[in-house]
């Protein structure tokens, strides 16, 4: 059976606190992340709002570095920000979807 992937569902990547160290060194770019993992939460959570308010699904997926950096390298992608939300974006889509429609 088909299953549909939900376009108005977006994954929000979250790290335990402990791992966010290892997440910033692992990420490229990482020196535009704050320092303190409660700033990055807090960023987070605004960018939650502002999807919420613009009518965008949003789940938290908790992400472990290393399979992230593990799904970075089988998809060819470089291991920023942009990768890190496409991953739990994908994510929560497969644990969202739905069958097809049928008409």
């Amino acid at each position: 059976m088909d299953v549909q992937p939900d376009a108005t569902l977006v994954g929000l990547p979250w790290f335990e606190a402990e791992d966010y160290c290892a997440l910033a060194e692992a990420l490229n770019g990482y020196a535009t992340l704050p320092e303190r993992y409660e700033d990055w939460l807090d960023h987070l959570r605004v960018l939650e709002s502002l999807l919420r308010l613009s009518g965008t699904r949003v789940h938290w997926v908790r992400l472990a570095p290393d399979e992230f950096i593990e799904w970075c390298c089988d998809n060819d992608r470089s291991a920023d920000a942009t990768a890190c939300m496409d991953f739990a974006t994908e994510l929560a889509r497969l644990c969202f979807a739905r069958p097809p429609r049928a008409d």
